[in-house]
């Protein structure tokens, strides 16, 4: 594990999901959830820890377009981009300018131990967006079980269909109150971040 990835106080969300098996529209919905989350790690200083499937593209690809300096690698797209991203987060010295971090394949039953091992932590707050309905098969469902049992708090964005929509949440009962306006906000990007920003920080603090 990287240095930047150990720092306790800096706060690691795990984005499980993808948007395979999802009608057209909620796949535009989803992706444009995805880039707001992006949106809201990278300007709050929040680490994202994700599984490799095509929504980590879109991550990956927000990432890239909001760093300024130039640092981070360009002109790659798909799996060289996803490696070029996890070889840059492993060999920072610092904090890392870009947050993701790669953790491979997350189904595994003892999912605590899986990201100790990879990582040095396990994550605040896991945020469920799309993925395959249970009856379709997929990653999403393993990998919110393997969340739940762990005792990680789940926030299904349950507006951007499949999966996410048939997973109940697991936050602290502060955090929970805030959930009918972040589905209020469906379609409004700005105000979903802004509510996506508070809920986290509210959970956060709970714990």
């Amino acid at each position: 594990p990287s240095q930047s990835s150990r720092v306790p106080d800096s706060p690691l969300l795990w984005v499980i999901g993808s948007h395979d098996g999802l009608s057209p529209r909620e796949q535009i919905e989803s992706v444009a959830v995805i880039r707001t989350i992006a949106r809201v790690a990278f300007d709050n200083r929040m680490r994202l820890v994700c599984g490799v499937s095509r929504m980590l593209e879109y991550l990956a690809d927000s990432h890239e377009a909001f760093a300024a300096d130039g640092a981070l690698p360009a002109g790659a797209a798909g799996e060289p981009w996803r490696k070029a991203l996890g070889a840059a987060h492993v060999e920072v010295k610092g904090p890392a300018h870009n947050p993701i971090i790669l953790a491979g394949a997350l189904r595994t039953p003892d999912i605590r131990q899986r990201f100790d091992d990879a990582i040095g932590r396990f994550p605040d707050l896991a945020i469920v967006v799309g993925g395959r309905p249970k009856t379709e098969g997929g990653r999403t469902h393993e990998e919110c079980a393997a969340a739940i049992s762990a005792g990680i708090p789940l926030l299904p964005v349950s507006f951007s269909g499949g999966a996410a929509g048939e997973i109940q949440p697991s936050l602290a009962p502060q955090a929970l109150a805030l959930l009918p306006q972040l589905v209020a906000s469906q379609g409004r990007l700005d105000t979903f971040a802004g509510t996506l920003l508070q809920l986290i920080q509210v959970q956060l603090a709970s714990r």
